[in-house]
């Protein structure tokens, strides 16, 4: 039965960050901080180090105990699956909807000012973690990973519906080739699904800023079997044209095959620019607007002249 103790933050007012973590305190029987907030969520850090993550409104609104057992089913298949370390649950609450991982060392690579050893680094550790996850035969996810089938038309129609958001941040040029591209038709979608992280954007990859090295890939909330050439996408608009001219030398020597993929990766990268600019600006998050502007004639250019 769902918990009523939510009535003490207000009926329809979602609870603040400590409300939040005085709840969680008193769930896991440790101290609980807050430590980062996503756009739907937020993460609190125990005291062993240990993170858990929540909706902005939960505990009013969970998840159900099957899909927390989903979620530690996912995570573990996929560290079967992949080199690259992944969380590792250490602790769970169905009746809660909780699932405590281990903390992964590094820095999101968002965060660190990237040379471009460490962009190449990391295109290389996306790369073969992307052939891994696309190998991977899809009855392994059937019970673990939803099908994800949003046609390209749908993202270039989000992406229009933003133009009015990110409008003010672009100038007059920009503005013009955001018209240019919303105005072509989007790619048909494939039938060729995979297996993948389906988020797979520089917040969600993790850094040694001393060593370069890539310690970890965070955040599967949104792993489907769907497009596979979505996360090849999200590494040109993160890291640009060069890194992903080296992702698909090092995706073909772990296996995959990038030629299917390569025809719709520009149009998801611009799409995936325009909803990062967008989140950016609506949530004040200049990281995530500094990353979209810096990225713009590297990515949108070409998409455009290549046709």
């Amino acid at each position: 039965m769902r918990s009523t103790s939510w009535c003490a933050y207000g009926r329809g007012m979602a609870p603040t960050a400590e409300q939040q973590a005085a709840r969680l305190r008193g769930v896991l029987g440790a101290e609980v901080a807050p430590h980062d907030r996503g756009g739907e969520s937020r993460t609190f850090r125990t005291g062993d180090g240990a993170l858990v993550t929540v909706g902005l409104d939960w505990p009013q609104v969970r998840r159900e105990p099957c899909d927390v057992e989903r979620e530690c089913g996912l995570l573990a298949a996929v560290a079967r699956v992949v080199a690259v370390a992944v969380p590792e649950v250490v602790d769970r609450v169905p009746d809660e909807g909780l699932v405590v991982v281990r903390a992964l060392p590094g820095r999101r690579l968002l965060d660190v000012r990237a040379d471009g050893a460490t962009r190449l680094a990391a295109a290389t550790a996306v790369a073969r973690t992307l052939a891994e996850l696309h190998a991977s035969p899809s009855t392994t996810w059937a019970d673990l990973a939803p099908v994800d089938a949003t046609p390209p038309a749908e993202w270039r129609d989000e992406a229009a519906a933003s133009l009015d958001v990110v409008r003010d941040a672009l100038d007059s040029r920009q503005q013009a080739e955001a018209a240019a591209f919303l105005a072509r038709p989007a790619p048909e979608p494939t039938d060729d699904l995979c297996f993948t992280h389906n988020d797979l954007g520089v917040e969600h990859v993790l850094v040694d800023p001393a060593s370069r090295r890539v310690t970890g890939v965070i955040d599967w909330s949104d792993a489907a079997v769907t497009d596979p050439s979505v996360d090849l996408a999200r590494l040109l608009r993160d890291l640009g044209p060069d890194a992903l001219d080296h992702a698909v030398r090092v995706y073909r020597q772990h296996g995959g095959d990038p030629a299917p993929l390569l025809p719709r990766v520009g149009f998801y990268a611009v799409c995936g620019l325009v909803e990062d600019l967008t989140y950016g600006l609506l949530e004040a998050r200049p990281a995530y607007v500094d990353k979209s502007l810096r990225l713009w004639d590297a990515v949108v250019g070409p998409v455009l002249a290549g046709g």
